[in-house]
């Protein structure tokens, strides 16, 4: 068996096995696979969905908003434009810094297209954000995906597979319990945790390297991960994601 075809099978082998193990979840507007081991609530007008198990919850999580379509402020080139352009943030310390934009895109996944965005710093310093959002039937939705850079490795196939699965899908429905058209997709994000710019290659973001014998600054980083994603979910009940 040459090399090629051996990494088609694996590659293969592991989305089958994703989809074998994968949990469905499904609100009024959006389904999509979650990585397995993984649930979703409620928090106000979104889902936040994490690990089950409670020791990985600071290191990723998944947001789905949804809202009633606005002529004024909702298009797949305004999405694009928003998502394609840096913006100023600030860190913990009120460091200031400039969102990196890994790319910014339109695709077609089944037979919608998606305002597709990759970026780092655009939550949180530290953190690796993957967005994708788009409008059927009046009806705009926005997937997110933010992960801790540390490990971004570690999560980011898992969480590029659940986005691209075919079953992964904008379901139109009555607009009777949609929140109000007023409401932004996209709202803004003033930098509030972190302690410093993230880095990355062009292609793969590194894992940085961990010091050994120095137990008080793992525990303190650590610390300030399970912060940062405290304080997504605090911006997303303020209505700052959506």
């Amino acid at each position: 068996m040459t090399c090629g075809r051996f990494k088609f099978y694996g590659t293969l082998f592991f989305v089958l096995s994703f989809v074998a193990s994968a949990k469905t979840f499904k609100s009024k507007f959006v389904s999509l696979e979650l990585p397995p081991n993984w649930d979703c609530q409620q928090e106000e007008l979104d889902w936040v969905c994490q690990p089950e198990n409670v020791n990985l919850r600071n290191e990723a999580l998944v947001v789905v908003v949804t809202k009633a379509a606005n002529p004024n402020d909702d298009s797949l080139a305004k999405y694009e434009e928003y998502l394609k352009s840096p913006k100023q943030m600030r860190d913990l310390v009120g460091n200031s810094y400039t969102t990196d934009i890994k790319y910014t895109k339109q695709k077609k996944i089944g037979d919608q297209i998606w305002v597709d965005s990759l970026q780092i710093g655009s939550e949180v310093p530290g953190f690796v954000s993957r967005y994708v959002t788009s409008i059927k039937e009046q009806v705009a939705a926005l997937i997110s995906y933010h992960v801790a850079e540390s490990v971004f490795p570690k999560w980011a196939e898992v969480l590029d597979k659940m986005l691209s699965l075919p079953n992964y899908v904008l379901i139109p429905r009555r607009l009777r319990k949609l929140c109000s058209q007023n409401m932004k997709l996209f709202g803004n994000r003033p930098g509030a945790m972190g302690q410093r710019k993230p880095t990355a290659t062009q292609d793969k973001l590194k894992e940085p390297e961990s010091t050994s014998g120095d137990l008080m600054m793992n525990i303190l980083g650590a610390a300030m991960i399970l912060g940062a994603v405290g304080f997504l979910i605090y911006k997303k009940r303020k209505g700052n994601l959506g």
